[in-house]
């Protein structure tokens, strides 16, 4: 049994590889501009390296976004396009900021990443667990919850982290790889019945709610 874990939201292709239960393989892109052209080479390539065939995987752990509009779309159409042609695999669903909470997992923590303009996707996470909703952040939002939960840990990934610890310079920032969390956080996933009906997490917003 092998099991393909996918991100293409958090600006980059991050996947890992298990077989049997155990990690055998993780791999990144960060050439965003060409990810949609080498997302499958990259998976193949990785599946050769882990001594699979590009056919050989028996689930798929993807993530759903948020993050970048066109990247969370790249993975879901892989992970629908694979269970298309292959329906005996199984598909799981996370969100990506889930996921990034499994850097924190038994900590209240806040995973963030990039919305421009001084805002972020994010979530409150313990243990896996939403606590609230998941949205887009403003700054001041962000210093609220801050402010409200003294231990929170703040997690971001790759070149985000750096910028988030100097926002936010009094608090503990975790910069976290996504490589890493879609293993580690493998009990996040959720089955999905219908791979074929799947669609992107998109957050809105404040000036796209009315």
């Amino acid at each position: 049994m092998a099991g393909l874990f996918l991100d293409t939201s958090a600006g980059a292709l991050s996947l890992a590889i298990e077989k049997e239960g155990l990690l055998v393989l993780i791999k990144e892109e960060n050439e965003f501009n060409k990810m949609a052209e080498e997302a499958i080479p990259l998976i193949q390539e990785a599946a050769k390296e882990a001594g699979l065939s590009f056919d050989g995987f028996s689930s798929l752990f993807i993530t759903d976004g948020p993050g970048s509009y066109t990247g969370e779309r790249i993975g879901l159409t892989i992970g629908k396009t694979y269970c298309f042609l292959k329906p005996s695999v199984s598909l799981y669903l996370a969100s990506s900021l889930k996921i990034m909470s499994a850097a924190a997992k038994d900590r209240l923590s806040l995973p963030l990443m990039d919305a421009r303009n001084m805002a972020c996707f994010g979530g409150l996470y313990l243990n896996g667990a939403l606590q609230g909703e998941e949205k887009r952040l403003e700054d001041e939002e962000i210093r609220k919850l801050i402010n409200e939960h003294p231990s929170l840990v703040l997690i971001g990934i790759g070149d985000f982290a750096a910028e988030l610890k100097k926002r936010y310079p009094a608090n503990e920032v975790i910069s976290a790889k996504m490589t890493s969390c879609l293993f580690t956080g493998k009990d996040f996933f959720s089955k999905v019945e219908d791979p074929l009906k799947v669609k992107a997490r998109y957050l809105r917003g404040k000036d796209e709610r009315n």
